[in-house]
């Protein structure tokens, strides 16, 4: 199989070997095994499993992402991973990536790289989340506007970060397909 610009990623989970097992919009699930990849100092963490439960989903299905710009995208994962069968749920991601509605969004600021906020938890967690890899093509002009994009605030109501015009995201979102801070 060979991937085109519509497959994206619509979820994965991590397996105890350090590969990765990945669900695909056309329904394919794949295995990837990382680990030829690791060997240079940029990649390398990964052989951390702390660190490595730290994956989380790029924006739209894009790619497999870590703190620190490490990242594999979807095109690479779809060619370099090989299909197996889908006969049981997909293995969980790491324990401090997975949300639930227990955890709530205490405080959102923007974060000094112009298109992230950073997002304080009630687990003491962090999270650094890009607008910009989640916004439609319709709001990506207003949240280049730094005096808009400042106006986000924490919604308990609606469980969301969300901006005065009714623009938002999820705390789900905000949680899972966020880069933990520090």
């Amino acid at each position: 199989m060979k991937w085109h610009l519509d497959k994206h990623i619509t979820d994965f989970g991590l397996l105890e070997n350090g590969s990765i097992a990945i669900d695909w919009n056309d329904g394919r699930r794949s295995v990837f095994d990382p680990s030829p990849y690791l060997k240079n100092d940029f990649m390398g963490e990964l052989t951390n499993r702390e660190y490595f439960e730290t994956a989380y989903a790029l924006g739209h299905g894009r790619g497999i992402a870590w703190p620190r710009n490490q990242d594999f995208g979807a095109g690479f994962l779809y060619n370099e991973s090989s299909t197996v069968e889908r006969e049981e749920p997909l293995p969980p991601r790491g324990r401090r990536m997975i949300w639930n509605p227990s955890k709530r969004i205490e405080q959102v600021r923007p974060f000094p790289e112009g298109d992230k906020i950073l997002t304080s938890w009630n687990d003491g967690s962090s999270r650094i989340f890009s607008t910009w890899a989640h916004a439609s093509s319709d709001s990506i002009d207003k949240l280049a506007d730094r005096a808009y994009f400042a106006q986000a605030k924490v919604s308990p109501e609606q469980d969301a970060v969300i901006w005065p015009d009714g623009m938002s995201f999820p705390a789900k979102t905000l949680y899972e397909q966020a880069a933990l801070e520090g």
